[in-house]
């Protein structure tokens, strides 16, 4: 179904161009909304996602293709993108000891212990506050 969407819409009559999405495609597809992202900023929206893509405009009226897989690579973005918030990783290394008894600075700091989390926040743009956390201990 999905290959329905994938014409070349510069033609009369547009053939399918494939009947899959490659990873070439996927990597094109990637390399726009880099590059969107760049010149334009940050996707305010989910809306934005539209026009990050290129749109022909030429398509016939006759033989347009089928509406919903036309829209499904832009679906599947939106569907799973977010641009309302932050999200953040913070790498966490804590770590347990004691200072020799002739240290003179930091430097001199004995490590017992030690324990490594990642920390996942998820922080709303609009409003700052903290939507989700959540602490993932890491065993090296």
């Amino acid at each position: 179904m999905l290959a329905q969407g994938l014409r070349d819409y510069t033609q009369a009559n547009p053939p399918l161009l494939n009947t899959s999405i490659t990873a070439n495609d996927s990597a094109t597809l990637a390399k726009n909304l880099v590059s969107y992202v760049k010149t334009n900023g940050p996707l305010l929206n989910i809306a934005d996602l539209s026009s990050t893509f290129p749109q022909d405009t030429s398509t016939p009226a006759a033989d347009p293709g089928l509406k919903g897989p036309r829209e499904a690579l832009v679906r599947a973005l939106a569907d799973g993108s977010n641009t309302r918030t932050w999200n953040l990783m913070i790498d966490v290394v804590a770590q347990a000891g004691k200072l020799s008894p002739t240290a003179t600075s930091l430097n001199n700091f004995i490590v017992e212990g030690e324990k490594h989390y990642w920390l996942h926040v998820a922080i709303d743009r609009f409003t700052g506050k903290i939507i989700d956390q959540q602490l993932e201990p890491v065993w090296e």
